[in-house]
This record gives structure tokens, C-alpha cells and sequence, in this order.
């Protein structure tokens, strides 16, 4: 199997596809889907299973031609997904979906079976992931086994129509029988407050004076500030001091929502913080340090919470390399996060700022005020759990002290 074209974390779109329409499966990549799926099960009549195995290797060909992760959904290992796998395993899949999955031992012999057909068709041996179907209540309760039966295991897709028919919840005009579940605020520990309700992303992005190192706010001023909300971007340059005080100005006229930047907790916000407070410019800022968080450039370094004025903040590095880098061991920084979700970040040497036109600054700022947003938009509502609404005890830039 070659490397996957994109992470499975940064798959945004999966698409299901009826198993034995050629037709069909070969015009699907231009849907531009993360993950496209070969779907045995509902989609496809059961005489015409065999049909749909036989050209999934030219199927999965096209489909890793043109840059999708492919996969497949067998059936049952009971009920004829044996035959499946040993069909589609020709094509070598990226990932497999296993339905109705009713506890860890289904995985185990899904993981053994796909282990015995990789060696068959000298497929390299564990790199096959697995997502089991969650689609019963019993099956809910033991999702944590089943997520661990196998270091396949990639993730668990919750069938949230057959879980509903599984727990005889009544489906009403209006198809509110599972609304508990699929509400972003069930178990979100902010839902008692009301900016987490449907907050406004608005990116946040500093551009330092690079001729002088750029990354010790004692020596180096901020060049340029941008803000990328829904309806555009907007960008700040010239005089530092009336340059802080215009995006305060700006912040301050913003409705409640979500400052979002990327290592604003470890550099953003505690810079700003450091020249407002410096050149005497009273800004609507407060901010406390959180011992537990890290700065990217800087490791030992404590990073920190923060509201300005209605936003408040929220640090997609730490979101993306709470799980993702682990995961996959990413550095997260925001630029090759971007390109791997599919994005194109405007690119210079940032050690060099100090010698480009300020338009360039200003397209580059930019970028990166806007691909943070974008990212942290992927992750909502999740996102919302790492959002600074407890900021404990602050400093206030305004009043200079705490």
C-alpha cells in the first residue's frame, strides 16, 4: 500500500458509494472527497457482491490516482465479508469498515483476516487501517474496546440512524430523537456559557521586526497584526503605537466569539501583551498564565489564556498537537498542517520579513491569520473544549497589573 494521501485526522469529507456501479465509483474523486468508500453493505444488492469485489483493484487504482484515500465496507465477517475482503484486498484499500460490529473480538478476527490476505497478495503486513461501525447501544458501551482491539484501529463511525432504530427512539417530523447527541454542547464543559452557543472564528496573526531577531518583544516591535473573520480579512502596519490601538479598536467593535490564532498562547498574545504594555498603549487584553500549556518555539517556556475585550481566545496549536501530532507524531506547525490538509499557505522566509514590501507582509499575515481559522473550523464543535473561558486570576493590559 503506498502512504495514505492525507492523514485520516485531516479527512474532513467521507463518502459513501454504491459498490457495483462502475460508472458511479469512477466519476466519484471529482466530488474532490477526503476519503471515498466502496460501500458492500447496503449499497450494493447482495447478487451483485461479487461483481462489485472484482473491480475494486481498478477502482482503488483510480481512486489513489487521483490523490483520495480509498476505502471499502465490507459486510459482516459472518455474512459474506470473508468473500469481500478476499476480493478487495486485491486493490489494497487504505482503510476497511467493518458494520454492525458487536464487540473487540469482531475486530480481532477483522484485523487476522485482512493480516492473512496482506501477506496472500504481498501487501506490506499492518498497514490496512480499520474504522468499526458503532450502530447499537451495546456496542456503544464497549466503543472503548473496540477502538483498542487492534493497532489498526484508525477510528469508530457512529451510525447514528441505526443506533436510533437500536434504542427504539421514536423518529419525529422533525428528526429530533437523537438531538441530545448530536448537539456540540452535550457534553462540552463551556455550554453554560453563552459565547460557546455559535461562536465567530475570527483569525489572529503577528509579524515581528525580524532585523532584530523578531521573538523578544523587549527588543523587536510588531510590523503587522491581521484579522481573517467570516467576511474578509483585514490587516494593520505602520506606527506600532497606533497599530495596537487600531486592533483594539477593531477587536473591541466585534461581536462575542473565538479569537483563533496559532501559538498565540505561546507568542501572539503574550508579545502584543509585552509592546502594548511597553509603548503604553492601554489595549482590552487580559491574559493568565497556564503553567500546563508550552509555547511551540519555545518549550519551556509556560504559555497563556486570554480575552480580548468579546473574543475569546483559542490556540489551534495546542487543539491539533493535543491529538494529531501525537497521533502521528506532527511538529503542527501551521504552515505543513495546512499543506496536508490541502491548503496553500502564502510562503517566504520569515527570517527575512524585515527586508520585503509591506504588501508581501501583508498577504502573509494574512495567510496565516485565515489558515488558522480554517483549521479550527475543521474541528468544531470539539474545538470549543480548549477555548480560554476559565481564565482564572489575569493580567489586564489595560490596567498594567493583575
Amino acid at each position: 500500500m503506498t502512504a495514505l494521501a492525507r492523514p485520516l485526522a485531516l479527512c474532513r469529507s467521507w463518502l459513501f458509494l454504491p459498490g457495483a456501479e462502475r460508472e458511479t465509483l469512477m466519476a466519484a474523486p471529482e466530488c474532490g472527497a477526503d476519503v471515498l468508500i466502496q460501500e458492500l453493505e447496503d449499497f450494493t444488492p447482495r447478487d451483485r457482491r461479487s461483481e462489485a469485489g472484482g473491480m475494486a483493484p481498478d477502482i482503488y487504482k483510480a481512486w489513489r490516482g487521483a490523490g483520495a484515500v480509498v476505502a471499502v465496507r465490507v459486510n459482516p465477517l459472518d455474512d459474506g465479508g470473508i468473500a469481500d475482503l478476499e476480493a478487495v484486498m486485491r486493490g489494497a484499500p487504505d482503510v476497511v469498515m467493518l458494520p454492525k460490529v458487536r464487540g473487540a473480538a469482531d475486530i480481532e478476527a477483522l484485523a487476522e483476516a485482512i493480516g492473512a490476505f496482506e501477506a496472500r497478495y504481498g501487501i506490506s503486513g499492518g498497514s490496512t487501517l480499520l474504522v468499526p461501525n458503532i450502530e447499537s447501544a451495546a456496542a456503544l458501551m464497549q466503543v472503548q474496546a473496540i477502538a483498542q482491539a487492534s493497532p489498526r484501529v484508525a477510528g469508530c463511525l457512529l451510525a447514528s440512524e441505526d443506533l436510533a432504530a437500536d434504542l427504539g427512539a421514536e423518529r419525529t417530523p422533525d428528526s429530533d430523537a437523537l438531538d441530545h447527541a448530536d448537539n456540540p454542547n452535550a457534553h462540552n464543559p463551556n455550554a453554560h456559557n453563552p459565547d460557546a452557543d455559535t461562536p465567530q472564528l475570527v483569525g489572529f496573526d503577528i509579524e515581528t521586526d525580524t532585523s532584530t531577531g523578531g521573538l523578544d518583544p523587549t527588543t523587536s516591535r510588531v510590523v503587522a497584526i491581521a484579522l481573517s473573520a467570516p467576511d474578509g480579512d483585514e490587516v494593520f502596519v505602520g506606527d506600532e503605537h497606533d497599530l495596537l490601538a487600531s486592533v483594539d479598536r477593531r477587536i473591541s467593535e466585534l461581536p462575542s466569539g473565538l479569537l483563533v490564532t496559532w501559538n498565540g498562547a505561546g507568542f501572539d498574545l503574550p508579545f502584543v501583551a509585552h509592546r502594548a504594555e511597553l509603548l503604553g498603549v492601554p489595549i482590552g487584553l487580559a491574559t493568565s498564565e497556564e503553567p500546563l500549556r508550552r509555547s511551540m518555539r519555545d518549550p519551556d517556556r509556560p504559555a497563556v489564556r486570554g480575552r480580548w475585550h468579546r473574543l475569546v481566545h483559542l490556540d489551534g496549536y495546542q487543539l491539533y498537537r493535543a491529538d494529531v501530532g501525537r497521533t502521528l507524531g506532527l511538529s503542527c506547525g501551521l504552515k505543513p498542517l495546512a499543506r496536508l490538509a490541502g491548503m496553500e499557505p502564502v510562503e517566504l522566509d520569515r527570517t527575512l520579513l524585515h527586508l520585503e514590501k509591506t504588501e508581501t507582509i501583508a498577504d502573509y499575515v494574512a495567510s496565516d491569520a485565515r489558515l488558522a481559522a480554517q483549521l479550527v473550523r475543521r474541528r468544531m464543535p470539539n474545538a470549543l473544549s480548549i477555548a480560554d473561558y476559565d481564565l482564572g486570576t489575569t493580567r489586564s493590559t489595560t490596567e498594567g497589573s493583575p
